[in-house]
């Protein structure tokens, strides 16, 4: 079945670079104008709280579900913002080993870095020194 001419199916430019859409969603009901609303709802109403996501740097999309009585909110990280809160809480990626070894054989000769070959010629051990080497993400990586 060919979805390219249905509204249902439209291409996302994020989705198509980054390889993931909306990552998390709330649904909010719709209320009838006359229904009186409890001062929690008023207070957390759904464009506080849309606001709020923003103000977080993050990015929402909304539309009503078919009956219109709910108001659907997806909801995702911009790959920069992603990066910023990487950096605020010092997390640790894991490097691709093959990658980490070829890097260090290769040496880095423009920052002055040799290759760096290391041989287990002795048997002493099984692991692979490349393997489970991590590094903190900062806003410049």
């Amino acid at each position: 079945m060919n979805n390219k001419g249905s509204t249902l199916f439209v291409e996302d430019s994020f989705e198509l670079q980054y390889g993931y859409n909306y990552d998390y969603a709330m649904v909010f009901q719709v209320w009838d104008e006359a229904t009186e609303l409890t001062s929690e709802q008023r207070e957390m109403s759904m464009r506080t709280i849309v606001t709020r996501l923003k103000t977080a740097g993050l990015e929402t999309s909304m539309y009503y579900s078919i009956d219109r009585n709910q108001v659907l909110c997806k909801i995702r990280a911009s790959v920069e913002r992603l990066k910023q809160e990487a950096s605020r809480v010092e997390y640790k990626l894991e490097l691709d080993h093959l990658s980490l070894r070829q890097t260090a054989e290769r040496g880095i000769p423009g920052h002055r870095i040799a290759p760096i070959i290391i041989q287990n010629t002795h048997g002493i051990s099984t692991k692979n020194p490349y393997a489970f080497c991590f590094v903190k993400v900062t806003d410049d990586r």
